[in-house]
């Protein structure tokens, strides 16, 4: 069952699935419950369970070309881990005392790695295996180094939470340009390596069919070719960088408000020629490490619980990677939240059993683990019967072994591994803060060489959608005075969720690059289009630029109560659109 031979059965994949599901089965129905905490190594059973899992492979029917891992390497390391070392792989187990005692003290944390967002996107590191644990972060447009505009990260990101930012996917579709979109790639690649990170979460690659979709801004369109394309491009650059790209969210993940309750209904046709098609091309193109599931069903099942929709990822397009759930998708509270969501105030226990994410196919469920917290317990507290607990070992090892070969294959295991960036012990660090220094850890970045690509893309993303007249272009010689309506001083830096990032390089207004072109004295921003003079000063001027437009309050990723979500309307706001009429009636050149 070696990945060369499992190429050559390829023509009969019915009789290989099944001669490998029984050989599975046999092995691991054979295996004792778990020791829960032991630091020996588990017991000959484990590891032969291992060899199974491993050694077997998943069935492929579509091309990727993901680097070897030497089966041996993970059943060894699979055989040494204790139940608690499985367990730290999947999710982070935060104030989980049933599972993780003396957890506290067993992360070895401080005050600031306690206070900060860390502790939902960084894993335990084990160091008696030498494996690193995962460090992730968003996003799209630039990974952040505060969450959500607000909270920041720790050392090696800057005290005050910046970090490069690049426009948005959909303007970088607009450039039409896969060799742009990797070299976007690889330059968050080379920060993710700067900031100690391993697992960056993009590209998006969910379709548009619907165009009031408030994360709009976060595909590269309508056309699962297109977005398949460009994503494959994205994860090129971004894997160059020794980092693990994530493909999201899977599957059919194209509405905001209802997200957490609402199915996205097609037929097998639609499913395969449309909601697959992206999936199956990055698969093949780029063999991303990571994909994230969606928080919606589809076809009337939880896109993280349906094994239907794993197994063909897996096995017909030739996923070889990690597969994680997306925040708090397995949280019964969480996915319930909504009043209009049929299962809001009903009791716990509708979302699925102990293994349900596990026997899916996903392996991580992040941040907090839920169901495998269940399987967890029970294999440590032998409740299981002996049905379950083979059921449970199968999956949970099955899981670990792909996060395990994920990691091989990134260096982050044994000998290989970079050492996690140390910061500064905290009566250090609040003695430097004092004295207005950053922490030593910081990580120095080429910030020109960032804005110069972030402007390079913009340019050649940017739309002139109509140029009635020969307005433009305006020559500084043809300019005497130019009138600015709108917002033309606010910068829009992405949404409150995923795509929020507080840009660390320079930033031009629409105001600020107006007076570089035609000068300071020439440039006047008309701030109340009713106030004495303004409009004079609209009706003389030789040309006239409004800046409008939504911003994170009107579309982006929906965080309750009120940031962001769906669009209400295809529309400008009507403050927006009044103001375009009344500056339009003053004058012809706007």
């Amino acid at each position: 069952s070696s990945p060369s031979f499992t190429g050559r059965i390829q023509l009969a994949p019915n009789i290989a699935l099944a001669c490998r599901c029984i050989v599975v089965s046999v092995i691991l129905c054979a295996m004792a419950p778990l020791s829960p905490f032991s630091h020996v190594g588990q017991s000959w059973h484990s590891a032969l369970s291992a060899v199974a899992l491993v050694a077997a492979g998943e069935l492929r029917f579509c091309s990727a070309d993901y680097a070897g891992v030497d089966p041996a390497d993970v059943t060894t390391l699979l055989s040494q881990m204790t139940l608690q070392d499985k367990y730290d792989q999947l999710c982070n187990p935060i104030f989980d005392d049933e599972v993780a005692e003396s957890w506290l003290a067993r992360a070895k944390i401080d005050i600031r790695w306690f206070s900060g967002p860390e502790l939902m996107f960084d894993l335990q590191e084990n160091e008696r295996l030498g494996i690193r644990g995962l460090r992730t972060r968003d996003g799209p447009r630039g990974l952040t180094c505060k969450l959500g505009g607000s909270r920041k990260f720790w050392a090696p990101c800057p005290v005050d939470g910046s970090s490069p930012a690049f426009p948005a996917q959909s303007l970088r579709a607009a450039t039409w340009d896969v060799e742009l979109e990797h070299e976007l790639g690889a330059a968050i690649g080379e920060i993710a390596q700067a900031l100690d990170l391993h697992v960056v979460f993009l590209p998006s690659i969910n379709i548009l069919p619907w165009l009031n979709w408030g994360r709009g801004q976060e595909s590269y369109g309508e056309d699962p070719l297109f977005n398949g394309k460009m994503g494959a491009a994205a994860v090129r650059g971004v894997q160059s960088q020794g980092v693990m790209a994530t493909a999201k969210h899977f599957l059919a993940n194209n509405i905001e408000n209802v997200r957490w309750y609402a199915s996205a209904e097609f037929d097998e046709k639609t499913l395969h020629e449309v909601y697959l098609k992206q999936w199956s091309i990055i698969v093949a193109e780029s063999s991303p490490e990571m994909v994230m599931t969606a928080y919606n069903r589809a076809q009337g099942s939880w896109a993280n619980q349906n094994p239907k929709f794993i197994s063909i990822l897996r096995n017909r397009l030739g996923f070889e990677g990690t597969v994680m759930t997306d925040w708090f998708a397995t949280l019964e509270s969480v996915m319930s939240i909504q009043e209009k969501s049929p299962w809001h105030g009903k009791p716990f226990g509708w979302f699925g059993n102990a293994t349900t994410v596990l026997t899916a196919g996903v392996d991580m469920e992040m941040p907090l683990c839920n169901f495998a917290k269940k399987s967890v317990l029970g294999l440590a507290s032998c409740s299981f019967s002996d049905a379950e607990s083979c059921q449970a070992a199968n999956v949970l090892d099955r899981a670990v072994a792909h996060i395990l070969r994920s990691k091989l294959r990134y260096g982050l295991i044994g000998n290989r591994a970079k050492p996690k960036v140390k910061i500064d012990p905290f009566p250090k660090f609040f003695k430097r803060s004092q004295m207005g220094l950053e922490d030593s850890a910081v990580a120095p970045l080429n910030q020109m060489k960032f804005d110069e690509l972030a402007l390079r893309i913009a340019r050649q993303g940017i739309v002139l959608l109509k140029n009635e007249g020969g307005i433009l272009p305006k020559r500084p010689s043809e300019i005497h005075k130019v009138a600015v309506l709108g917002t033309p001083e606010q910068l829009e830096t992405g949404d409150q969720g995923s795509s929020s990032v507080k840009h660390s390089g320079e930033t031009v207004t629409v105001m600020q690059g107006l007076q570089v072109k035609y000068g300071m004295s020439q440039v006047v921003l008309v701030e109340d289009l009713n106030a004495e003079g303004s409009a004079e000063i609209v009706r003389t001027a030789d040309l006239v630029v409004l800046d409008v437009g939504l911003s994170w309050e009107d579309e982006g990723e929906f965080i309750p109560p009120a940031s962001g979500g769906d669009r209400s309307h295809l529309g400008l706001r009507l403050a927006d659109v009044g103001l375009i009429r009344k500056g339009s009636k003053l004058s012809n050149k706007v």
